[in-house]
């Protein structure tokens, strides 16, 4: 009887293990077409990034190169000849916007930036505007204004588009506090206040289960003493 009453008190004081069936995940919904206005190009997708490229003079121990770079050198020291443009005519940019699942929850941007990836995205020729189309031509996966992207010319630019696109999300998704996130990810914001009565239950249970073991022990000690004093 002893044995059973203190396997009843050490199961109370133990954290109690609930268990939870995940939830299905649902698939992301589709939504407006971003489109990079300025070249016409688009995509259904979750994410529209543009990424620009200018040829600029850099200085090593060799002397003066030109390279592609995705921002603006600082060449004001450099003889006159080996002047970078200076500002880029387009900048990179990205485009983005909320995503929502078939369930009508959305989906955290943490999560979007995590699981999705970006993939290259074709530009159309066609869809340039006229200025554009002049003075841009097509390479590959890219739109570019220099003659031989090997040999490039001083401000020759290249721009390249990405997609952002969302893999098979099943196993990749909890559902916390109506947002789904990615399997794994840290519990939501700090401040974000606990289910009632949950902040707390965790507040209580070290201490009520570090009670109920003491308890126990005094419970055992008496009990062991009435048996040494039994004749």
């Amino acid at each position: 009887m002893m044995r059973a009453w203190l396997l009843a008190l050490a199961m109370a004081a133990a954290p109690a293990a609930v268990a939870q069936a995940p939830a299905a995940v649902p698939a992301p919904r589709g939504g407006e077409v971003l489109v990079d206005d300025e070249f016409g190009v688009g995509t259904q997708q979750f994410g529209l990034r543009r990424e620009v490229e200018m040829a600029q003079w850099r200085r090593s121990a060799e002397g003066y190169a030109l390279e592609w770079s995705d921002r603006p050198l600082d060449s004001r020291e450099f003889p006159q000849q080996y002047r970078n443009p200076g500002e880029f005519p387009v900048a990179t940019q990205q485009w983005e916007r909320p995503v929502k699942m078939d369930d009508g929850r959305p989906l955290a941007p943490a999560a979007l930036a995590e699981l999705g990836e970006w993939r290259p995205l074709s530009p159309d020729l066609d869809a340039l505007p006229g200025n554009l189309a002049a003075t841009f031509r097509l390479q590959g996966d890219l739109l570019t204004t220099a003659a031989d992207l090997a040999e490039p010319a001083p401000g020759d630019l290249r721009v390249r588009w990405f997609e952002r696109v969302l893999p098979s999300l099943d196993g990749r998704l909890v559902l916390q506090d109506g947002v789904w996130i990615a399997a794994g990810a840290p519990d939501g914001p700090a401040d974000a206040p606990p289910a009632d009565g949950e902040g707390e239950l965790r507040n209580y249970t070290p201490w009520l289960g570090g009670l109920l073991l003491l308890i126990a022990a005094i419970l055992v000690a008496r009990h062991r003493k009435r048996r040494r004093r039994t004749p």
